[in-house]
Formats: structure tokens, sequence, C-alpha cells
């Protein structure tokens, strides 16, 4: 489903970062009714997924993560629907954990002073602040470090055309979301790898993903500098 619903049916591409949030089960209509609201509020589309009966819900919003203005929105919105999941008695992280993309937003679940207390467990055992920095304890800011913040804005020089994605090499690159299923050894139809070169070796670097990580730095040019 995650692969499925990265991109809409007019190709627009669709985003993690409300990927998680989990409400009691019986909360779970009027919840689902409230965040399609706040989508239709910001002008934002998702498709919602994932493990209902524990009122667990994943989605990918069409967040533009490329704009300072749809960067803005994305921050507005996570703020609101923190405070939406909980008022309906929810948790931020239902299954796969806070991460940076919701650390920032945990007082809003908990209050500033259990938060605070989590600062003062995590000076104790933590002083010089080596293990996770920037995650839950002195959150980086949600709308830092994007992931796509480093890749260049003007369009990339390349040979082959890719007319799915008008043109545009960095948006080639977007279509891996990291799923994975590119490595998946097996499935219903026996192996299902893609890649003959990761199907003898099995190393990450010779997986599909692999390649796109590989591309993306070479386009942030962080890791990979010689172009």
């Amino acid at each position: 489903a995650a692969g499925t619903a990265t991109r809409g049916p007019d190709g627009a591409e669709a985003w993690p970062g409300w990927e998680d949030v989990a409400v009691p089960p019986a909360r779970l209509g009027p919840y689902l009714r409230d965040f399609r609201a706040l989508l239709a509020d910001h002008g934002l589309h998702g498709t919602p997924y994932g493990h209902f009966g524990e009122g667990c819900v994943h989605a990918r919003i069409d967040f533009d993560l490329l704009s300072a203005p749809g960067i803005a929105v994305f921050r507005r919105f996570s703020e609101e629907l923190a405070h939406l999941v909980v008022a309906h008695g929810g948790s931020l992280s239902g299954e796969h954990g806070d991460g940076q993309a919701r650390a920032e937003l945990l007082p809003a679940m908990y209050g500033p002073e259990l938060t605070g207390l989590f600062a003062q467990v995590k000076a104790v055992w933590d002083p010089d602040d080596l293990l996770n920095p920037g995650i839950l304890v002195r959150p980086a800011k949600l709308d830092e470090n994007l992931r796509f913040a480093v890749l260049p804005r003007e369009p990339v020089d390349v040979a082959f055309g890719y007319p799915q994605d008008g043109g545009d090499f960095s948006a080639a690159v977007r279509r891996c979301v990291g799923v994975a299923k590119c490595r998946e050894p097996g499935g219903t139809h026996g192996t299902s790898v893609m890649c003959p070169s990761f199907r003898a070796t099995g190393a990450e670097e010779h997986s599909t993903r692999g390649r796109a990580r590989l591309l993306h730095e070479m386009l942030a040019g962080e890791v990979v500098t010689g172009g």
C-alpha cells in the first residue's frame, strides 16, 4: 500500500510524515472524518490505509516538500493534526516510533512537564548527547533536514528523457520510497527480486533501492561529491 499510495492517479507525489497515528478503535470513524476535514482545510489529499482494526492509520499525503510555502503548509497541518489526535485520545506514533517527524510535537501529547522529565532522564544517562541527538529530547524541528532540501532545483542534464517525470531527473529519483519490495527474496510467484545483480550478491548497493539512494546522494553532493 505504501508504494501504491505514493503516486496519485494524476501523478501527484505523496509522502509519509503522518504515517503512524493510532486512536482507540471506537474513535476511528470520528477521527477519520476529522482527518479528512483537516486535509481539505489545507488543500491536501491523502490515502489512508493500515491497521484499522487496531485504530492505527497509515497515510501518504500530497505535501509539497519542495517549496517554502508547501513546507509551511506541512508544518501547520502537522501541528493541527497532533492536537486532533490527542483530542481523540490517540497516539502520534502507533507502530513505528516518533523519530524526527513527530518528536517536536510530543509536548502536545505528554505535556511540557513530562517531556521535561524525559530530558532530565536523558541528561543522566547520556550527558554528552551521543545517542540519537535531535530526536525526542531537544528535537530537531519537524520541517528541518527534509530529504529533498538538498536536491537541485534546476534541471539536471541527462541523456534519457524521463517522460513520466516531466523530464525531471530529481523527480525520477524520488520514485523510490524505500519500501524495498525490490529486494524481497520470495513472494506469491517465487523469486520476486527485479535486479539480477542483487539476486547474485544480496548486497544492498546492488538493489534497486540502493541504486536510487546512490543517485540521490550524487544529486545531493554531500556524501558523493564527484558529481
